[in-house]
C-alpha cells in the first residue's frame, strides 16, 4: 500500500512537470506575439499561481480558502484560454485584442493576488501553533510519575502547618461537642415549668425590672408577643 502511494506521488510530480513544459511553450510563444518583452516570465507567473493557489486551498479555511479557490480557477481558466488560442490561431495571424489586453494586465494583477495570498498563508501559519498545542495530548505520556514532581517549599510549609494544627483542631471540636451534649443533658434533666409558673416569673420581671419584652421573653422561654400581652394585662390590672 505504501509503494502504491509513492508511485502515485511520483507520477503526479512527473505529470505536473510535463504539463508545465507544454504550457510553458504555448504561453511564452503567445506572450511574445502579444509584445511582452520577457515572454518566458508569463507562463511562470500564470502556472506558478496555479501551483501556489492549489497548495493554499489545502492550507486555508473559510473565506481565505474561497479566495484561494478563486485564484486557482481564474489562473487555470486564463492558462486554458491562452494555450487554446495558441493552438487555434495560425502562426501569422494577429492575436485578438481581448487576449492581448488580458495578457498585458496579468502581471500586476498576479502580483497583487499573490501578495494577498502570501499574507493569508502567513497569518494562518502564525495561528497554527495554538491548534498544535491543543492537539498534542500524546506528549502527556512522556511525563514522569506524579510522585517524582518536585514540591514547592511554600506548599510543604503549609502542609506541615496543617498537620501540626490537626490534633489541636480535633481537641477543640471534641470539647465543643461534649459541651453541647452536656448543655442538652442539663436542659433535659431540668424539670419543665408549667404555664402559670412561667407567667408568674414574667410578671415579676415586668414589675421589678425595666427589661424589654425581648429580654424577658428570652429569660422565660416565651415569645415577645406573649410577654407583650402579659405586660398589657398587668397594666390593665394595675389601673383597675
Amino acid at each position: 500500500m505504501h509503494s502504491r502511494a509513492v508511485i502515485a506521488s511520483r507520477g503526479a510530480r512527473l505529470i505536473c512537470a510535463l504539463a508545465f513544459a507544454s504550457s510553458f511553450t504555448a504561453s511564452s510563444d503567445m506572450a511574445a506575439r502579444c509584445g511582452i518583452s520577457l515572454p518566458m516570465t508569463y507562463p511562470l507567473v500564470v502556472d506558478g499561481l496555479i501551483v501556489v493557489a492549489t497548495i493554499a486551498v489545502d492550507e486555508l479555511r473559510g473565506w481565505a480558502a474561497a479566495y484561494a479557490w478563486s485564484l486557482l480557477g481564474t489562473s487555470t481558466a486564463l492558462a486554458m484560454w491562452v494555450t487554446g488560442t495558441h493552438a487555434f490561431l495560425p502562426p501569422d495571424a494577429a492575436v485578438p485584442i481581448q487576449l492581448r489586453v488580458t495578457m498585458a494586465i496579468t502581471a500586476p494583477i498576479a502580483m497583487l493576488a499573490a501578495t494577498h495570498l502570501a499574507m493569508m498563508l502567513r497569518r494562518n501559519a502564525s495561528q497554527s501553533p495554538i491548534a498544535e498545542t491543543d492537539a498534542a495530548p500524546e506528549n502527556v505520556a512522556t511525563l514522569g510519575p506524579v510522585d517524582s514532581v518536585a514540591t514547592d517549599p511554600i506548599t510543604e510549609t503549609a502542609q506541615d502547618l496543617a498537620v501540626s494544627l490537626l490534633p489541636h483542631l480535633r481537641r477543640v471540636v471534641d470539647a465543643s461537642t461534649f459541651a453541647s451534649v452536656d448543655d442538652h443533658e442539663t436542659v433535659d434533666d431540668a424539670a419543665p415549668e408549667n404555664a402559670s409558673d412561667v407567667r408568674a416569673r414574667a410578671v415579676a420581671l415586668i414589675r421589678d425590672t425595666d427589661w424589654s419584652n425581648y429580654r424577658i421573653a428570652r429569660e422565660v422561654g416565651r415569645s415577645e408577643a406573649t410577654v407583650r400581652r402579659w405586660r398589657h394585662a398587668e397594666r390593665v390590672t394595675a389601673s383597675a
